[in-house]
């Protein structure tokens, strides 16, 4: 309780507001995973959310679609069902995923930094 009263005053939050996010991102990361408590509950509510979101895809492939592309999980995942493709595309922040389609199939990729460089590369 007192973590959470310290980070949410409102002069830690104005400090905040000035950091870089490359900073600032590890820092919110950190703070929000304090509690082994916290963090259970994450992932047993990931693990619901995951399956809600599958089960929305059943729901299109029986409405005859052969694609569901879906990403407010921020979770990369592909699942196939019979033919048909479910994709969550992830994130740009840790996961550097997203989905290519051409013309005919549906893959999940990754975007990969170089060691020792800052371009990324396109991997398959």
């Amino acid at each position: 309780r007192l973590m959470k009263r310290f980070l949410q005053h409102p002069f830690i939050i104005k400090i905040y507001q000035f950091l870089h996010p490359d900073i600032g991102i590890p820092i919110a990361r950190y703070a929000s995973h304090l509690s082994r408590n916290h963090y259970q509950q994450d992932i047993k509510k990931q693990h619901e959310e995951d399956q809600e979101y599958l089960n929305f895809a059943v729901e299109q492939f029986n409405k005859g679609y052969d694609f569901v592309i879906m990403g407010h999980s921020h979770r990369p995942m592909k699942v196939a069902v019979n033919s048909r493709i479910y994709v969550n595309l992830g994130d740009w922040l840790s996961h550097f995923t997203y989905a290519l389609f051409d013309g005919s199939q549906l893959t999940l990729k990754k975007w990969e930094l170089k060691s020792g460089s800052k371009e990324r590369k396109l991997l398959g």
